[in-house]
Parts: structure tokens; C-alpha cells; sequence
């Protein structure tokens, strides 16, 4: 698999736990540009990955917590 294919995968996952409107918010970017991301019709940046790493970081504090 290659790179912009798992972060595609990455992405998909990130949505159905963290919710669409959530994601887009945390990752600063429209829910057009993460539905493009998300159906690889665009290659998410180097940069928006580690936005990622952070959002996905912070719902496993938030799930823990709870």
C-alpha cells in the first residue's frame, strides 16, 4: 500500500471515530478539501498529517478519560 493510500485509510478511520464536522475542524481545512482527502481524489499534505496524529491523539485522551 502506498503512502497516499494509507493516509487515505488513516483519514476514513479518523472520520467514522471522530465525526466529519470534527475532523475538518481539528485538521483546519473545509469538509469539501477532507471529502477529497477521504475518496482520493486529493492527497492529503505531509503537513495535515501530523494535524491528523494530533485529533486522533487527543479523542484517545478524551475516550480514556470517559
Amino acid at each position: 500500500m502506498d503512502v497516499a493510500r494509507k493516509k487515505q485509510h488513516l483519514l476514513q478511520q479518523a472520520v467514522q471515530l471522530i465525526g466529519r464536522d470534527g475532523l475538518s475542524e481539528s485538521l483546519g481545512v473545509t469538509q469539501t478539501t477532507l471529502d477529497a482527502w477521504v475518496h482520493g481524489s486529493a492527497v492529503m499534505p505531509d503537513r495535515k498529517f501530523v494535524a491528523l496524529a494530533a485529533a486522533l491523539a487527543e479523542f484517545a485522551e478524551r475516550s480514556r478519560k470517559s
